[in-house]
């Protein structure tokens, strides 16, 4: 789970809940089939599910 400031949440292996917070998180699922949840930003979010990447 992500705070108030710009965290860094990795999944790694298995399957995981990745809970971005109100600052500027990077959020990795890597293997396993993963959830992100942005429900805690205060702003605009992007998803790239192309390269794999979300910022």
């Amino acid at each position: 789970i992500g705070g108030h400031g710009d965290d860094v949440l990795n999944g790694w292996e298995g399957d995981d809940i990745l809970i971005g917070g109100s600052g500027g998180d990077d959020l990795y699922g890597y293997a396993g089939n993963d959830t992100a949840s942005y429900v805690g930003s205060n702003a605009a979010v992007t998803v790239n599910l192309l390269s794999g990447h979300g910022f």
